[in-house]
């Protein structure tokens, strides 16, 4: 499983979604199979791969569809991130048939910790590419999820899933009963927590 951008200017991008499975059942069903991100990048003057723990695919389902979405001339957005493998997607130039997108490897104001550990002297990569390959690659990379769905005994991946990092929260988070939310006050909130 692969999703892979190669551009007219010798320059190519590859993400893969690599399952692991744990031997047992740790302490939910979803801690039977968890995605590390494989990404490798290459250059006329450089190559590098890295991979990176993958909490998030929420993320990668925005990806493949703003990718589907530049192809189409239509994104609702002008970039997106990849937080765990510290990845932004940008285009920065765009003609009819072609568009070329930004990928930089490592995004301002994260702790180091989560860095990009493959040594590169780059910052980002420019691949020109023509639109219904870029389309394919989010169809590609949007049949990934779901294979590691089904693996995982999961549903479609989505804003709505119980992984409580999506979604609006509620008013009041659901802290204090409606009831007695008015009657408390300051001294009463101390003693709560």
């Amino acid at each position: 499983m692969a999703m892979l951008l190669r551009g007219a200017n010798d320059a190519e991008f590859e993400l893969a979604l690599i399952e692991d499975r744990f031997p047992e059942l740790q302490d939910a069903a979803d801690d039977s199979s968890w995605v590390t991100l494989s990404v490798r990048v290459g250059a006329p003057e450089e190559t590098c791969e890295e991979t990176a723990p993958c909490l998030n695919l929420y993320e990668v389902q925005t990806l493949a569809e703003w990718l589907e979405a530049v192809a189409t001339r239509k994104p609702e957005v002008g970039e997106v991130d990849l937080l765990e493998a510290e990845l932004n997607f940008s285009v920065v130039k765009e003609s009819a048939s072609e568009v070329t997108v930004r990928i930089r490897f490592h995004l301002e104001d994260r702790p180091e910790r989560l860095a990009m550990d493959a040594p590169t002297n780059r910052d980002y990569i420019d691949i020109r590419i023509d639109r219904p390959q870029l389309r394919a690659a989010g169809a590609e990379l949007r049949r990934d999820l779901q294979t590691v769905s089904a693996h995982s005994g999961g549903s479609a991946v989505g804003p709505d899933d119980d992984s409580g990092i999506m979604g609006e929260p509620d008013e009041d988070m659901g802290l204090v009963p409606p009831e007695i939310a008015g009657e408390l006050d300051e001294s009463d909130d101390d003693r709560m927590f």
